[in-house]
């Protein structure tokens, strides 16, 4: 009896803790639901004035809350739910001279940001030329020494390539944002420590250092020097 009183009991256990687990689900399926709903509203307000014939794609009321359905789903199943993410795709759509409302589809390609080759980003390094993006520009401030000096070139390429996709990642979700003015005039950080002071080195490597220490990234060279003397002091 005491067997089957204990499995009773943790069937019934199981059975309380799946409801609970479906519970959860739901609720975060409503919230991821509700903030993409947000923001399909907001972006479609934003859309409005990048397409002077928008109302072309739209008969009626109908047509246009039933497109909003239609992207709001998009969005959910391909990740889209912030508005850092919607934010790279207006910026792609105020640069076209279309002036037909895109896809939906469309519309979730340019939320992904430029696609850079990760081998041209890797020789723009090597030449010291300029970066094309934030996150190209963050990669080369972190390993640009290792991949220039320490490293042979098969081993170089794939911790750029490493480091180089775990920045883009960061630029979709939002926690790395590009600068304010062309990406194509982003200094390379190369030049840029030519000529950056003792102090104004410092602050830039404790700062990256903050970030590497966050994500779990091993401290190397003038990394792991300068936190050993913050240690110290």
């Amino acid at each position: 009896m005491k067997d089957l009183k204990a499995v009773m009991n943790k069937m019934q256990s199981n059975m309380q803790q799946t409801h609970i687990d479906n519970q959860q689900s739901e609720l975060l399926k409503k919230q991821v639901s509700d903030n993409a709903k947000y923001v399909i509203d907001n972006l479609f307000i934003e859309l409005k004035s990048c397409y002077p014939a928008w109302k072309q794609a739209f008969e009626n009321k109908e047509s246009w809350l039933s497109a909003k359905k239609t992207w709001t789903k998009a969005f959910i199943e391909n990740g889209i739910s912030n508005q850092h993410q919607v934010s790279i795709g207006l910026v792609e759509a105020r640069k076209g001279t279309n002036p037909f409302w895109p896809s939906a589809g469309q519309f979730i390609s340019w939320c992904d940001g430029p696609q850079i080759d990760t081998d041209e980003a890797f020789n723009r390094m090597i030449s010291r030329k300029r970066c094309q993006c934030i996150a190209e520009f963050e990669t080369r401030t972190e390993c640009s020494t290792r991949c220039r000096k320490e490293l042979p070139e098969d081993k170089a390429r794939a911790l750029f390539k490493k480091v180089f996709l775990r920045h883009l990642q960061r630029v979709k979700d939002g926690s790395l944002v590009e600068r304010d003015f062309n990406p194509a005039q982003i200094v390379s950080p190369e030049v840029f420590r030519e000529t950056e002071t003792p102090e104004q080195r410092n602050v830039r490597l404790d700062a990256q250092i903050i970030e590497m220490l966050a994500a779990g990234t091993p401290l190397r060279g003038p990394f792991k020097k300068r936190h050993l003397e913050t240690k110290g002091k």
